[in-house]
């Protein structure tokens, strides 16, 4: 739609697929045909409106080497990398999101809480945070403590673990692998896993993004 109203209107359009991956990957399950139909559709767009200065086509992805070589080469030199946050911007994003409830963190445990969360997204930062809060918000009075945090932490590292272990296994045609993994996951995420993976041929990727009101907390 959004194409066609840029045809039309001869407005500037911005598409922008995110997890692109999910499309322009190599895949070699049982659903290759229908995977490989819809990346030869993707393609085709992008070499009919690749000098098009109306229409703009922005991909996002977190797995950018097991993209399709013929996909990347359609973007030629235009290709951001946006790396993950290092120590110092991922202190910047916890204490930026910690502080929009209100809560401040002393520096002595800021520090710590960098330093572990290595390797993780700023969403997943944002999502750590916003668990934490939920989570006082629930079962402490809305007191935030450290023994949240940190519990937070380790749920969402062993979340983000055991969902690339699952991308991995859907990409390869492994289904004894996906049994396995979602087994052990909690009932929630069972569920939807299950829907997305085994119905759809594809990772569903979630989180939990709840509006609480601020207070204030302990450190």
């Amino acid at each position: 739609n959004a194409i066609y109203d840029a045809e039309m209107t001869g407005k500037m359009t911005v598409v922008f697929i995110d997890e692109v991956e999910q499309i322009a990957v190599h895949n070699s399950t049982e659903f290759r045909s229908e995977h490989d139909a819809a990346l030869r559709t993707l393609w085709l767009n992008l070499d009919k409106y690749k000098d098009d200065s109306r229409i703009f086509f922005v991909c996002a992805t977190n797995d950018f080497h097991k993209l399709h070589n013929t996909f990347i080469d359609r973007f030629g030199n235009n290709i951001i990398e946006l790396k993950n946050p290092d120590t110092q911007m991922r202190k910047d994003v916890i204490e930026h999101y910690f502080k929009l409830f209100d809560i401040e963190l002393d520096s002595l445990l800021l520090n710590k809480v960098a330093k572990k969360t290595k390797n993780l997204s700023i969403r997943s930062l944002e999502d750590m945070v916003r668990f934490t809060k939920i989570r006082a918000d629930l079962d402490n009075d809305s007191v935030v403590t450290e023994a949240y945090i940190w519990q937070e932490v380790n749920a969402l590292k062993k979340r983000n673990s055991k969902l690339t272990k699952l991308y991995k296994s859907i990409t390869t045609g492994e289904w004894s692998t996906i049994h396995h993994v979602l087994s052990s996951t909690d009932s929630l995420v069972s569920l939807t896993v299950k829907v997305g993976t085994l119905v759809g041929a594809c990772l569903t990727y979630f989180y939990f993004s709840n509006k609480v009101g601020t207070s204030s907390a302990t450190k």
